[in-house]
């Protein structure tokens, strides 16, 4: 575990993510009543594949996820949905995101 100055930038790019994140979903007209869950969802999906960094995640990872989460026999089509929905505005995150770090270095 990170202590001092590491785990404080670690923590600052993580609410700096979250931030992000929301930012997307409001653009986005996610209604503000359903954002938690799509971040609850994007939380679940991060602690799902805790070995592998954010930006190297790719979107056959991402799909292979949504398949699997698509044959939870217990899901309400609308969950489903809202699985995938938030997943997207992850990916469009991460895209930006990137670009950023790119235009950055």
């Amino acid at each position: 575990m990170k202590t001092g100055k590491g785990a404080d930038e670690r923590q600052h790019t993580i609410e700096r993510f979250w931030h992000n994140y929301l930012s997307v979903l409001e653009k986005s007209n996610v209604p503000k009543g359903a954002r938690r869950w799509y971040r609850r969802h994007i939380q679940m999906y991060i602690d799902t594949h805790s070995g592998l960094r954010l930006s190297q995640h790719s979107s056959l990872v991402v799909d292979k996820y949504l398949n699997e989460k698509s044959r939870m026999v217990h899901l309400e089509e609308w969950q489903s949905r809202q699985i995938s929905q938030s997943h997207v505005s992850s990916e469009c995150l991460i895209a930006r995101l990137t670009v950023e770090q790119e235009t950055l270095a």
